[in-house]
């Protein structure tokens, strides 16, 4: 009986380091092919794309951690637990709490800068920016607080009383900060729908985006079963058992996010059209550069202002709608009548710096002096 009890429980052990290991596994392989497009591909690498970097970097240490404490006993029933065994453990537990904290607060990032490459509206690129200040206002403290939960930290694994200090009532801490968690995650989720809304797309394009959509929407419904089993570990007299599902579901909601915001970027790797759009932008590019008037630089060319009110060798983009998120043209735009750069990819192939508004919001009157 005993052993069936063991088998029972190494099972349950399993469920999540194998869970953990395949979906970080499947992380780093997305990552890497983000990285080739936009490095080799797309020839561009931005904020988004760094930011997507430190999570795969963090992610790994977030597994890392996950085994460690699977050699540490979690997931078993342990009556007779050692001491120093449950304080090794409680130390893993925090620390991973904290590497998830900013695990999930880089791949938002990554998402808002991704936004911020594609904004056409000023109100839009705004709220993506106090969105990333109250990100980090609200991380930077929230991380604060889970090392500070406790003065000394100590004082969370003193089974025998010896350390007296004082902590803050946790439990009701993980509830605040978990439930301001997955509003915000609902917030960057709804944040581009309304330049989505009422596009005519393939169905192909239809599909890419409800899988992206989905994939998002899976991400915050993994936030809440965990904030449920972060409920039942501060209640728990058998953390080393309940600790499993909290970081099951934590490594759920990161690995979510990073598929939700990469696979976007993926299209050029996977769209021959693209790939070939990508390649024809970049000739019309250089043959413009080649064909330049005067000493034929770029500084020269920058500083000379064209008929049509252009202040750099940067075109302009169409801001008669919505960027597309995924490769289409500008919504709003008739196809016939662009002879600029019609895709995401090839906008970052266009010379100008990333996040160059000049390409990104209307052409405006120069001011009388």
């Amino acid at each position: 009986m005993e052993a069936r009890h063991l088998e029972d429980e190494e099972a349950y052990q399993n469920s999540t380091t194998i869970t953990s290991s395949v979906l970080t596994a499947l992380s780093v392989i997305v990552i890497l092919l983000r990285l080739i497009t936009r490095k080799f591909i797309i020839k561009r690498f931005g904020a988004d794309d760094w930011m997507m970097v430190v999570s795969l970097i963090i992610l790994i240490g977030f597994i890392i951690g996950i085994w460690i404490a699977e050699g540490q006993g979690m997931g078993y029933h342990n009556p007779n637990w050692p001491l120093y065994e449950r304080i090794a453990l409680l130390k893993t537990a925090v620390a991973l709490e904290v590497i998830y904290y900013a695990v999930v607060f880089t791949i938002k990032i990554s998402i808002l800068c991704f936004y911020l490459r594609i904004a056409v509206e000023r109100n839009f690129e705004l709220a993506c920016k106090l969105t990333i200040v109250y990100l980090f206002v609200f991380k930077t403290a929230v991380i604060l607080t889970t090392l500070l939960q406790c003065i000394p930290l100590s004082d969370l694994w003193d089974f025998d009383n010896s350390v007296h200090g004082r902590c803050i009532n946790t439990t009701v801490f993980h509830y605040f900060a978990s439930s301001m968690s997955i509003a915000t995650d609902i917030w960057i989720l709804v944040m581009p729908i309304k330049m989505l809304v009422g596009v005519h797309r393939q169905k192909r394009d239809q599909a890419a985006l409800s899988f992206v959509f989905g994939v998002g929407i899976f991400s915050c419904c993994a936030a809440i079963v965990r904030l449920h089993a972060l409920y039942k570990f501060t209640e728990s007299r058998d953390p080393a058992y309940d600790l499993v599902p909290i970081n099951t579901w934590s490594v759920v909601e990161a690995n979510m996010g990073v598929y939700c915001a990469s696979i976007p970027t993926l299209r050029p790797l996977i769209s021959k059209s693209q790939r070939e759009r990508t390649r024809r932008m970049k000739n019309t590019y250089r043959t413009s550069d080649n064909s330049g008037s005067g000493s034929g630089t770029v500084a020269s060319r920058k500083n000379s202002k064209t008929a049509a009110g252009e202040t750099s060798d940067c075109p302009r983009i169409p801001s008669t709608g919505s960027r597309d998120l995924y490769g289409m043209q500008p919504i709003g735009e008739p196809p016939h009548a662009l002879t600029r750069p019609t895709s995401l990819g090839d906008v970052m192939l266009d010379g100008c710096d990333e996040g160059s508004q000049e390409r990104m919001i209307p052409d405006r009157p120069e001011q009388q002096v």
